[in-house]
C-alpha cells in the first residue's frame, strides 16, 4: 500500500476501513441468507405450479380435442381471439426487482366469446379449462424469471462477500499490523534515545 505512514492517524484510518469492511461483510452475508431462502421458496412454488399446470393442461388439451372433433377447427380459431390482458407489476427482495404477472380477461372477452352461438358445451368446457391454465402458465413464467434473477444476485453477493472476507479485510488488517509494529519500534527507539539522553545528562551533572 502506497503512502503507508507509521502514524496514529494512519492507524485510525485503517481501523475505520476494517470496521467498515466488516460491517459490509455482515450485511452481505445477511442479504445472501435472505436471498437463499427466497430462492428455495421460489423453487418450491415453481415445482408446485409446474405440477398443477401439467395436470390442468392435460385435462384442457383433452377437452380441446373433443371440442375440435365436435365444433371443427374454424370455431376454435374464431374463439381463440377472445383473449386476456396481463398486468405487470414488480416487488423487491433485498434490492432485487422481481416481476409479478397477473392475468385478467380482456374488456371484450365475454363479448367476443358469446357472440358465437353455434358451439357445443364441450367447446365451452374447453374454454373454461384453459381459463384455469393461463394464470398458472404466467405464474410459472414469473417464478422462472424470479429464480434466474435471484440466482444471479446470490452469485454476485457471494463473490463480494468472499472478496471482503479473503482479500480486502485481511489486506487492511495486514497494513494495520505493519503500522502498529512500526509505531512500537519507533516508541522503543524513542524510549532508548530518551534514556541515553537522561544518562548522559546525569553523567554531566555528576
Amino acid at each position: 500500500m502506497q503512502n503507508l505512514k507509521a502514524t496514529r492517524t494512519q492507524m485510525l484510518l485503517l481501523r475505520k476501513k476494517i470496521n467498515l469492511a466488516r460491517r459490509g461483510h455482515k450485511l452481505l452475508k445477511e442479504k445472501n441468507d435472505v436471498l437463499v431462502m427466497e430462492f428455495f421458496s421460489t423453487l418450491r412454488d415453481l415445482r408446485n405450479i409446474g405440477k398443477e399446470l401439467a395436470d390442468k393442461f392435460d385435462i384442457a388439451c383433452n377437452s380441446l380435442d373433443l371440442a375440435e372433433a365436435i365444433d371443427g377447427t374454424v370455431n376454435l380459431e374464431r374463439l381463440s381471439f377472445a383473449g386476456y390482458d396481463v398486468e405487470v407489476n414488480s416487488r423487491k427482495v433485498m434490492g432485487v426487482e422481481l416481476l409479478s404477472l397477473d392475468v385478467f380477461k380482456s374488456e371484450n372477452f365475454d363479448r367476443d366469446l358469446y357472440s358465437y352461438r353455434d358451439y357445443s358445451l364441450e367447446l365451452e368446457n374447453s374454454i373454461l379449462k384453459f381459463r384455469e391454465v393461463m394464470p398458472l402458465f404466467l405464474k410459472l413464467c414469473e417464478k422462472q424469471l424470479a429464480l434466474k434473477k435471484i440466482g444471479e444476485e446470490i452469485r454476485k453477493t457471494k463473490r463480494r462477500t468472499n472478496s471482503l472476507e479473503k482479500i480486502i479485510i485481511p489486506k487492511f488488517e495486514k497494513y494495520y499490523d505493519i503500522v502498529d509494529s512500526k509505531l512500537e519500534e519507533i516508541e522503543r527507539e524513542n524510549f532508548i534515545r530518551l534514556k541515553i539522553v537522561k544518562e548522559k545528562k546525569f553523567e554531566r551533572e555528576n
